[in-house]
């Protein structure tokens, strides 16, 4: 990631999503070659399980969604990924959730704020 140029770095969204307010600060954007976009999630730590992993997708939907609305850019260009420094991993989860999938009830649970 050292030698690409980020689009934006640290961008603030908010959304509506059904009943909820989606809000959110996007690590980085990276323009994507066939001119696309992709959200990177900044991460330290272990690399997550395949549980763990679907779990924590939910949040690099709602990124994508939010980056999608902030720019008028279709949600299908753009996609998503964790980047787990160390190890220096990306992990690209395939099928994240679209707008409707985030507002089931199971998945709007994991996107609300209880602090």
């Amino acid at each position: 990631w050292a030698d690409r140029q980020p689009v934006d770095v640290e961008a603030p969204f908010e959304t509506p999503l059904g009943p909820l307010t989606l809000r959110g600060r996007i690590d980085a954007v990276y323009a994507t070659p066939d001119g696309g976009f992709e959200v990177i999630d900044w991460k330290t730590g272990p690399v997550p399980g395949a549980a763990e992993l679907a779990a924590a997708s939910v949040q690099l939907a709602a990124y994508r969604l939010g980056w999608s609305r902030l720019t008028g850019v279709p949600v299908e260009r753009v996609s998503a990924g964790f980047h787990h420094s160390p190890p220096g991993v990306t992990l690209r989860p395939v099928d994240l959730l679209d707008e409707a999938g985030l507002l089931t009830p199971g998945q709007r649970r994991g996107l609300i704020d209880r602090s």
